[in-house]
């Protein structure tokens, strides 16, 4: 089947922030790695800390070599948001007939951590290279083994309950059943149901006949019965069980190395499995401390910069506040100079007053108030009589309406007093109105 096309690809990443750039990387992918796809739609991806977010997820199977045969690893991608700025995150996802084995770059749970996904960047990491280094480095750290038959021994880092893959549908991720096929000597059984693979390696317990005692090394193996498959006859190169198992080459044992399948252990392979289970114990102490380290990192970073958001606000906020009140400061300055300044003038008039007042009290109590106000010269002096005739003329001839209003005088009395102030009146403004011509004074 010919991989989706871009258009394809980046319909399905609806919500992502970087559509294009994550769409390319996709198609490059999968054009790579014709066993992965992606999913139809985005699924529900729940974080450690509760948080879910829709993501696209890449599933399928990458080869990897091991030993010079190729296993078929079944591995999930899940694509942040922010692919390709950030790192996606990456399980190993493995079938009912396969158990994780824990190395320095898979916990218990099928989380793969990579130095390349620590150190992601933009513009020099991509999806293709991640899965090549994969391959690369799972060569070397097989991530899953076979499941052992009924009465061996479990291996050491097997976990039946596997809870740590993303959720699907609002649980945890669960291998989806497989097709149970009878033994065939035709061919060996590798990842589910693929004729011809070589097999995973399984855990390397010695299998011991339940039946039939002893079996020496070079001893031809019993055919089991037609139709006695998962009888008495477990001894077999089949498991004895009705589910397909892995034949017991090569058989990887409790510690991640192959070895033969003979009942008896030198003390070189004692020592050699110590060591080697000194070893897992020691990277999975490791593995584990970097990840506590690596998350106790993230929450500090995060709090710091959440702290440092929240003091950069407040230094904001603070100097904002600072330049209103070096404003207002300057202002209530320039006020204070103000009134400095109109205090002193107050005092200068207040003592002009007091000058003038002294010098009317020192004068007789007779005041002659025409003597007092005065012009400058002759010419003020007539301007002003004749603005107070003026003045004395609408007063009379207000007077007067009164009287008649009140029936005092009579209307013949009235109109003729009345003309003869009006002329009078008229002279005097316009005598005014010359003589503030004269002395150069507005007109009005």
């Amino acid at each position: 089947m010919p991989p989706p096309s871009a258009a394809e690809i980046k319909s399905k990443l609806k919500g992502y922030r970087y559509g294009d750039l994550a769409s390319r990387d996709v198609n490059a992918l999968l054009t790579n790695f014709s066993d992965l796809k992606a999913t139809d739609k985005l699924q529900p991806y729940v974080h450690h800390n509760g948080a879910s977010e829709q993501l696209l997820e890449i599933t399928g199977t990458i080869p990897v070599i091991v030993k010079g045969m190729t296993y078929n690893i079944p591995i999930g991608i899940w694509l942040t948001l922010d692919h390709p700025q950030k790192s996606p995150t990456v399980f190993v996802k493995p079938t009912h007939d396969m158990c994780i084995q824990q190395t320095s770059f898979v916990d218990q749970n099928g989380k793969v951590y990579l130095p390349f996904l620590a150190e992601w960047k933009q513009n020099s990491s991509d999806l293709s290279s991640l899965v090549q280094i994969m391959c690369a480095t799972f060569a070397d750290k097989c991530p899953v083994y076979a499941k052992p038959p009924p009465g061996q021994l479990p291996h050491p880092h097997s976990h039946p309950q596997l809870s740590g893959y993303p959720p699907v549908g609002g649980g945890y991720y669960r291998p989806p059943p497989q097709t149970v096929f009878p033994p065939n000597p035709g061919y060996a059984s590798g990842y589910p149901g693929a004729y011809g693979q070589p097999p995973y390696p399984t855990s390397s317990m010695p299998t011991y006949p339940p039946q039939g005692g002893y079996r020496p090394p070079g001893m031809p193996v019993p055919t089991p019965p037609a139709g006695n498959v998962g009888g008495s006859y477990n001894y077999g190169p089949y498991p004895p069980t009705a589910s397909i198992g892995p034949p017991p080459f090569p058989a990887a044992n409790l510690y991640g190395t192959v070895q033969s399948s003979g009942p008896r252990v030198s003390e070189e392979d004692e020592r050699r499995h110590f060591e080697d289970q000194e070893k897992v114990k020691r990277d999975s102490l490791v593995s584990a401390v970097e990840d506590k380290i690596r998350r106790q990192l993230a929450q500090t970073l995060e709090t710091s910069q959440d702290e440092m958001e929240t003091l950069m606000k407040t230094q904001d906020t603070l100097k904002e506040g600072s330049r209103k009140l070096n404003s207002m400061l300057e202002e209530m300055e320039q006020k204070q100079r103000e009134a400095d300044a109109a205090i002193e003038l107050l005092r200068t008039k207040n003592g002009e007053l007091e000058s003038i007042l002294s010098v009317l009290k020192a004068q007789p109590d007779q005041l002659n108030v025409d003597d007092v106000v005065t012009g400058t010269n002759k010419l003020y002096n007539q301007i002003l009589e004749l603005y107070a005739e003026e003045n004395a003329i609408d007063d009379t001839i207000y007077y007067l309406g009164e009287s008649l209003r009140k029936g005092i005088i009579p209307l013949d009395v009235f109109l003729k007093h009345v003309r003869e102030l009006s002329r009078q009146q008229f002279m005097a403004r316009a005598t005014i109105m010359k003589a503030r011509s004269v002395a150069k004074l507005p007109i009005h």
